[in-house]
């Protein structure tokens, strides 16, 4: 519990007036590091405050008593503990819902020697397990992703250029910016853009970048660093590092390096100050035998020594495990061998694994139409339920027709099996007796361009569809009650409603309502020529810094007008 939070529980059960609390709480700083008495100490207001009035004293006092107490219980997302027996012969449990869970926390549980692992799930391992699947099924060939090369230049050519859309953690705006300015060479320089490239180590981008380039202008605080920072040309970039560093020019051994990363990753800034006097002037036992050497028993002078660790220190704000990263990496050097390699099947399946989150969809959409790769349209003859590919095209999938049933996917898809359907009137006649369709559902497949392939005009069945249902569903509730339909079926099939081919804008507006974006072209398409002739560039390459005006191609779609009340016309 943080003091602030420790401050409020307390005055709410002590009684008293919320505003006091509420006073107290806002004097207390709202540092990650906080305690009752550094915000005694630094907030002279607060301060005041507890000298001069006994009952805040008391607030504070009683509510310093909990500090760092746990408000309530929490759960790992997926903490597994492992032992050999049974856990009850090790610690004590509790049930949480379904759940079974410890009654330690996992330092608790880390110093009683007991093994706890993280399983982590994601959604790139089942994309990358569906591409190799869907590849074996088409082309009956089997890919060992675990044997792939990782000095693949096609590949590193996908991070060059920063085509990463798709990719692994390497697929945002600020990521691909980095790309283009790194051009990695091989796969180390990939992990450690995956670890440089978080809230506290961006700081160290530029010069890791200026480095590369001029590796033999990167100057090293003390020679015996250049064997571990080489390779992350002279910035420090891992935990494992600082562990190298501890060992080399502190003399800590590799259980004492091991505790400093720990508090390094777990941020105990504490712990951290507390190897600063170690890690400069060393540490005896009891005997006066040397524990820890330190650096200035080990030659490095005093000051430098001050310097190194403050840079362990300014690390401590972005610690990053190298094996954490290197796995990352892997997958996402993995994800790219496969957009380039087998585009097609890749995108299929990063699209289908994203369906229900519209942003991350269209971004990936628009990559495959960048691909080249060609789209097509929904259709009850070959969609499933899902995007699929055929041949070397991607098709649209019923589940992505607005409101879309997935069990009416499902009976078209068991429907057809008896044969393809040939026109839309064979098609209403197959699936009536579906408990699954409606009205909607065939109005928004005609629109989506589902029947295009069986009938040749989208307006004239989209003007006929309701009266030619209505009357095949009526007519076959009289030929199951026995009763004579007066409506013949050839007159069913002529009596579409003859209609003026619709406009492209149209049929544009018609896939954009009911597929949530454009497929057979684009509103903007009949600029392309006029686009070329300019001088344009994407709003990815347009740095922050590129000062200057721009002008913005858009294709505006709708327009709301909004009246301020508060101005009067």
């Amino acid at each position: 519990m943080k003091p602030r939070a420790a401050v409020r529980d307390i005055g709410r059960v002590l009684g008293y007036k919320l505003s006091t609390v509420d006073k107290v709480a806002k004097l207390i700083p709202n540092n990650l590091d906080v305690t009752f008495k550094n915000a005694l100490r630094d907030s002279l207001e607060l301060k005041k405050l507890y000298d001069e009035d006994i009952n805040i004293k008391k607030l504070i006092n009683t509510s310093e008593k909990f500090e760092k107490f746990h408000r309530h219980i929490s759960i790992h997302a997926a903490g597994i503990v492992i032992t050999k027996e049974e856990l009850t012969e090790y610690i004590p449990l509790s049930k949480s819902g379904e759940n079974i869970v410890t009654q330690f926390n996992m330092i608790e549980l880390e110093e009683l020697g007991l093994l706890k692992m993280d399983f982590l799930g994601l959604r790139t391992l089942t994309v990358i397990d569906d591409t190799i699947k869907l590849v074996k099924e088409k082309y009956n060939k089997d890919i060992d992703i675990e044997k792939i090369s990782l000095d693949d230049k096609n590949v590193l050519n996908l991070f060059k250029t920063a085509e990463t859309i798709g990719v692994f953690q390497f697929e945002s705006t600020g990521m691909r910016l980095f790309l283009k300015d790194l051009k990695a060479d091989n796969f180390n320089e990939l992990v450690a853009a995956n670890s440089l490239f978080r809230p506290g180590p961006m700081n160290q981008i530029p010069n890791y970048i200026k480095n590369k380039r001029n590796p033999n202008g990167i100057r090293y605080l003390d020679k015996r660093l250049e064997k571990y920072l080489k390779s992350t040309y002279g910035i420090i970039v891992y935990q494992e590092q600082v562990m190298q560093i501890a060992r080399e020019l502190a003399g800590y051994s590799w259980g004492q390096a091991d505790n400093l990363r720990k508090a390094i990753g777990k941020k105990h800034m504490d712990i951290m100050e507390y190897n600063r006097k170690i890690f400069i002037y060393g540490l005896d036992n009891l005997d006066g035998s040397i524990k820890i050497k330190g650096c200035v028993r080990n030659g490095v002078d005093e000051k430098l020594a001050q310097n190194i660790f403050d840079l362990i220190v300014e690390f401590g704000n972005y610690a990053f495990n190298k094996s954490h990263s290197a796995c990352y990496s892997l997958n996402a050097y993995r994800t790219a061998y496969l957009k380039y390699y087998y585009p097609l099947e890749y995108m299929v399946c990063l699209l289908n694994s994203v369906i229900n989150y519209e942003r991350q969809f269209f971004q990936y959409f628009q990559e495959i139409k960048k691909m080249g790769i060609k789209i097509l349209l929904p259709s009850v003859n070959f969609s499933f339920y899902k995007i699929s590919t055929e041949k070397n095209f991607m098709r649209i999938g019923f589940s992505q027709i607005k409101g879309f049933n997935r069990l009416l996917a499902k009976d078209i898809i068991e429907e057809r099996k008896n044969g393809k359907f040939k026109n839309f009137k064979e098609f209403l006649e197959k699936l009536k007796d579906s408990k699954n369709i409606n009205l909607t559902s065939i109005e928004n497949l005609i629109k989506s361009g589902a029947f295009d392939e069986i009938e040749e005009s989208r307006i004239e069945i989209l003007n006929s569809f309701e009266t030619l249902f209505t009357q095949i569903v009526s007519k076959s509730k009289n030929e199951l009650s026995g009763q004579l339909s007066l409506i013949s079926s050839d007159f069913m099939q002529e009596k579409f409603v003859k209609s003026e081919k619709f406009s492209k804008d149209d049929i544009l507006e018609f896939e954009k309502e009911v597929l949530g974006f454009y497929i057979s072209s684009h509103p903007l398409d009949d600029y392309k020529e006029y686009i070329k002739s300019k001088k344009t560039m994407k709003l990815i390459d347009l740095k922050v810094l590129d000062k200057g005006i721009y002008k913005v191609i858009v294709y505006v779609n709708s327009v709301k007008t909004r009246r301020n009340k508060k101005i009067k016309c």
